[in-house]
């Protein structure tokens, strides 16, 4: 391992601090970070530290020689929800050529551990890469190391080496600032979380009270509509009655059966006689 602090050689590089800098047994350098905040720019973050580590290992008149180097992030989020990835939990990234998917040469690959898709008991781990991800997923909450990872002496001299390595004064300047950052970024974000939820009620009460409106409105259209269908029918009614009434008038005058007009009128006896009076 070896000071994880990437300082910029450009202006315009920013400063990256990752979690673990170390080389393989082949060179290969391996850049170790976690990330705990799901933020939208997690995976250009992951990519922009890959490729710093990457330039950064040229001094000035270097020849391009082979400096392969891995990112590998683990994430406290799933960070890729797509179906074919959901059971996955680690996911390798290289170069392809986009039709035929040929592999560039590997100068840089991003590897991703997403914990929250790790669910192995200890009974079920099964080689040094399901010990570490339970490690680095179940750490916060051991009291002491289970069996399974004690007899582990890669795990052992790992936690031996980060329980005395000591840092530096401006070494632990950058830690703290990055813990006060994380802070500030998780209280963001339960802020932003607040907030989105405050507006989402509200839109929700919005919706609710305009649905209300909507349907009050609609409800008041209808009696309006009922009330002068009604009238309306009234008014029918009454002007078919008067009309029947006229007819049946005039022919009393020309002296027409009672019994025929009212065939003719559909008026009753006794409305027929009231007009003869």
């Amino acid at each position: 391992m070896v000071d994880p602090y990437q300082a910029s050689q450009a202006a315009s590089l920013k400063n990256t601090f990752v979690d673990v800098k170390a080389y393989l047994d082949n060179g290969t350098q391996v850049i170790i970070e976690m990330q705990v905040l799901n933020q939208s720019d997690s995976d250009k973050q992951a990519l922009s530290n890959v490729a710093k580590a990457y330039i950064t290992q040229l001094e000035k008149g270097d020849k391009y020689t082979e400096l392969p180097t891995i990112g590998l992030t683990f994430t406290n989020f799933v960070m890729f929800p797509q179906k074919q990835l959901e059971s996955q939990v680690i996911t390798n990234y290289t170069f392809l050529e986009r039709h035929q998917l040929v592999p560039y040469p590997e100068e840089m690959r991003l590897v991703f551990v997403e914990l929250p898709k790790f669910n192995k008991k200890l009974r079920q781990l099964k080689g040094m890469a399901d010990k570490w991800i339970y490690f680095v997923k179940n750490v916060g909450s051991m009291k002491s190391l289970p069996k399974t990872l004690a007899n582990d002496k890669d795990i052992n001299q790992a936690l031996s080496i980060a329980n005395t390595t000591s840092l530096t004064p401006k070494e632990l300047e950058l830690q703290e600032k990055k813990l006060r950052w994380l802070r500030e970024q998780k209280d963001n974000l339960a802020r932003a979380e607040q907030a989105e939820a405050a507006l989402e009620a509200a839109l929700e009460k919005a919706e609710t009270e305009k649905q209300a409106a909507l349907e009050k409105a609609e409800a008041e259209k209808q009696a309006v509509l009922k009330k002068a269908e009604a009238e309306k029918q009234v008014a029918l009614e009454k002007a078919e009655q008067t009309a029947k009434l006229q007819i049946a008038k005039q022919m009393l005058q020309a002296h027409a059966d009672i019994a025929f007009i009212g065939q003719v009128t559909g008026l009753k006896k006794m409305e027929i006689t009231k007009l003869k009076e």
